[in-house]
């Protein structure tokens, strides 16, 4: 089985709602997309860092349980584990306030042994911020020489669009290093103040895949062999903080389980991103019903019992 590698931010998660803290948990999007891979029953290592305080232990021991790899995890003495507080409005969207040590340093990641058509999903603001950014294009690019299947997730939330003039470049080098950009409608519009298609695949090149979300309504997916949208679930919500990086965990499932290769992505046809769509929306959907920001035990046990990856 191939094996998913995530690399991203570490954070703890503070989340309000009317006022309340109604939830505290380990979060980061690619630590969630890991937790709910993991659940899902794939082999994934989360590749990130911490401060070392009793914030990295509780998060740590809390992968290890849900059975994430942590050895490429690095624990930075002196360091204060970053915080993230999400604030819940009437529809259960989140808004942000992050707060981050200044003393923390390029982490300086230990290299995968990765092997050909095993899974790397990157993005999020730790992908463009200066202190980060060399150590995970090293990554990233040690992932492409060795025929790694390379997703790239955009999600940029507006504090940091005061920055888009310095990060637009780096956007632009990430998304032409993957195999899919997976995105939102509110990514689209933050970042290039259009919800269509256009800029990003200006951005991308030609030969990569689109994947898009748009809050409910279908899942939009732009690549050199399909142009189509597919149906997402409907569901209340009680949160949406974990829906994109549980959609990813739910595509890259699906990527799995139809044993694809770096070279079939281009070449899906609707049929399979039907399939692959599905699990994403699944995923999605089962996390939104909680405060939670990974795929339930329920559907985990759902998933491990009903097939194989």
């Amino acid at each position: 089985m191939a094996r998913v590698y995530a690399i991203g931010e570490t954070v703890l998660d503070i989340i309000f709602k009317n006022g309340k803290v109604k939830e505290a948990v380990p979060g980061g999007s690619m630590l969630n997309a890991s937790v709910s891979m993991s659940r899902a029953g794939l082999d994934v290592a989360l590749i990130s860092d911490t401060g070392n305080d009793k914030t990295a232990r509780l998060t740590q021991a809390f992968l290890e349980d849900n059975g994430v790899g942590c050895r490429y995890i690095c624990r930075q003495k002196g360091v204060k584990t970053p915080l993230a507080l999400a604030f819940l409005d009437q529809n259960n969207d989140a808004c942000y306030e992050f707060y981050r040590d200044a003393k923390a340093k390029d982490p300086g990641f230990a290299l995968p042994p990765f092997s050909e058509n095993d899974i790397l999903l990157f993005g999020s603001y730790y992908s463009l911020s200066s202190r980060t950014r060399d150590s995970v294009r090293e990554v990233v690019h040690r992932a492409a020489d060795k025929g790694v299947i390379i997703i790239y997730d955009l999600n940029f939330r507006s504090p940091h669009a005061g920055e888009l003039p310095d990060l637009l470049p780096v956007i632009c080098e990430n998304t032409k290093l993957a195999h899919i950009v997976r995105g939102s409608e509110e990514d689209l519009v933050t970042i290039f103040n259009d919800s269509s298609l256009l800029p990003l695949r200006e951005f991308a090149g030609e030969t990569a895949t689109l994947a898009i979300t748009r809050a409910g309504k279908p899942v939009q997916i732009d690549s050199p062999s399909l142009k189509g949208c597919f149906p997402v679930r409907k569901i209340k919500t009680v949160s949406t903080i974990g829906a994109g990086d549980s959609f990813n965990a739910g595509i890259i499932y699906g990527i799995v389980k139809e044993r694809l290769s770096a070279g079939d992505i281009r070449k899906l046809g609707r049929e399979q991103w039907q399939r692959i769509t599905e699990y994403g929306s699944l995923f999605a959907s089962d996390v939104c019903c909680s405060y939670g920001n990974y795929i339930s035990s329920g559907l985990a046990d759902s998933m491990k019992s009903s097939s194989s990856v």
